[in-house]
């Protein structure tokens, strides 16, 4: 039985792909702070070891745990809080990324895979560059890019000296259930819960703004695929299409039938205007493409909200 290290597991994408190993008859140990994580995520039939990715007896419990593969996704995910606290935000982004490569190295790991973004890697790039590819260089806005590109640089250096197989994907703007609405990251459920509690929501940007958009199960089979194929990437893990807060809005609105005035205000600092991400070479190299469209995914994630 395959043994697997999910950091971050007690939260929105790290507890569907837990549930996703289990699912494979795998033995998965999550470790997650509890910061922003919740209980209710985590499956039953996995382990919880309770700890920050900064704690430096981690190195122990992954030792002891002696996993095949980590998933590295325990993160400081609110770019609105790295702009607010750069120095949090690179004290976990960055340090606690080093910390847990280091430890998979000791317990001799055989992969390593890193959640980083392609959302906030590019800035806001000429829109005759979008959706923008890897090879796009990165010019990140935000502290939070800066952080999860920092952290992709070290991943690279530390891994490949020590000869640790590691592999990066870059995802678009995941959406789905179990998503936190109070974590302030992610259009679709902030405006949900906003909706749902019939209160007015704010359109960032006044509503123009594009996003590239992936469905949480989709982002999870990406991960299991680079998993099996060991390439390091980075890959892009997005729909390539562009798709505006207003037109999220409108979406959301017609499902709920209701036709509520919303508030329009400007970007925050670090906000990227438009983005969408050319997801071609991970389709090329681990045979991933994305199965859920928007609107099915939509449905999904409305559901979802109104059972909770």
């Amino acid at each position: 039985m395959k043994k697997f290290i999910v950091t971050g597991g007690a939260g929105f994408i790290g507890s569907h792909l837990t549930d996703a190993l289990l699912e494979n008859e795998a033995e998965v140990l999550v470790i997650d702070d509890m910061s922003t994580g919740h209980k209710q995520n985590i499956n039953p039939k996995a382990d919880l070891e309770r700890m920050g990715i900064q704690d430096p007896n981690i190195s122990n419990v992954f030792k002891t745990f002696a996993p095949d593969c980590v998933y590295h996704l325990a993160a400081q995910a609110d770019p609105k809080r790295a702009v607010r606290e750069p120095g949090f935000d690179a004290n976990m982004n960055i340090l606690g990324t080093i910390n847990i490569t280091l430890a998979s190295i000791k317990a001799e790991c055989e992969n390593l895979i890193f959640t980083s973004t392609g959302g906030a890697m590019y800035g806001t790039p000429e829109a005759n560059s979008l959706p923008v590819a890897e090879t796009h260089p990165p010019s990140p806005t935000s502290p939070y890019g800066l952080s999860k590109l920092c952290a992709e640089l070290y991943i690279r250096q530390i891994a490949s000296a020590a000869s640790l197989n590691y592999s990066i994907l870059r995802p678009a703007n995941v959406y789905g259930p179990r998503q936190d609405p109070a974590s302030e990251v992610g259009v679709v459920l902030i405006l949900l819960e906003e909706l749902l509690a019939g209160r007015t929501p704010t359109l960032r940007g006044f509503g123009s703004p594009t996003r590239d958009y992936i469905y949480v199960t989709d982002l999870v089979s990406a991960l299991l695929s680079v998993a099996k194929s060991r390439e390091t990437g980075p890959f892009h893990i997005g729909s390539g299409t562009e798709t505006s807060v207003e037109t999220i809005f409108s979406k959301l609105t017609d499902r709920l039938h209701c036709s509520p005035q919303a508030h329009r205000a400007p970007l925050l600092p670090g906000e990227v205007q438009n983005m969408a991400l050319d997801s071609s070479k991970a389709k090329d190299a681990i045979g991933w493409t994305p199965k859920v469209s928007l609107d099915e995914g939509l449905d999904l994630t409305v559901a979802w909200a109104k059972s909770h």
